[in-house]
């Protein structure tokens, strides 16, 4: 998956109607594959229709979750999004954060023994809620386990929910950017 345009390549009949080859239109994989690389792409709206078919057709917690996810990031992935969304955009975010905090997606991520996926999904359910209301991005980073907190990207993320919530008092923004900067640091 590391070539979108390559996966879409050989999943579908061509790269401008992007439409699944028939020899793969039973395979939830060949659309969620495809779904994938659209995303990766930044084709979201593309995206969520082969992500959609994929859920369709096999619903799993991770078709749901890139659907999902798909879904937020046509809002989120602009510039100073967090200052143009619309009360509907909102809305519809709010409803996203909604699926991704229940039981089925936190249980699932939680139990996984890979830290990528886990850190993925925390980091992108507190972008989400941080995007609709700060506040509650603050509570929700309390959920967080321990070992994914320690994790520089997560505590860039946290940087921004204390940020938004005019709550980054000096002694934590010392620390913040003290071990970001020593881990950066080409001595460490």
């Amino acid at each position: 998956h590391k070539n979108p345009l390559e996966s879409i390549k050989i999943l579908c009949e061509d790269e401008s109607t992007i439409k699944v080859k028939d020899e793969f239109k039973d395979s939830a994989d060949a659309y969620f594959y495809t779904g994938l690389s659209l995303f990766d792409l930044i084709r979201y709206n593309e995206a969520q229709s082969f992500l959609s078919e994929a859920y369709e057709k096999d619903k799993t917690i991770t078709h749901k979750y890139y659907l999902l996810l798909s879904e937020a990031f046509e809002i989120i992935d602009r510039r100073s999004a967090i200052f143009l969304l619309t009360d509907l955009e909102k809305e519809t975010l709010k409803s996203i954060y909604n699926e991704l905090i229940k039981n089925e997606f936190t249980d699932y991520f939680n139990r996984l023994a890979i830290i990528d996926p886990q850190k993925e999904y925390w980091i992108q359910r507190l972008t989400i809620v941080l995007h609709f209301e700060p506040k509650l991005a603050l509570e929700d980073y309390t959920k967080v386990p321990e070992h994914i907190k320690k994790l520089t990207v997560v505590k860039s993320v946290y940087a921004d929910i204390l940020y938004f919530n005019n709550n980054f008092d000096r002694s934590e923004e010392r620390r913040v950017g003290k071990e970001c900067r020593s881990r950066w640091s080409p001595y460490h």
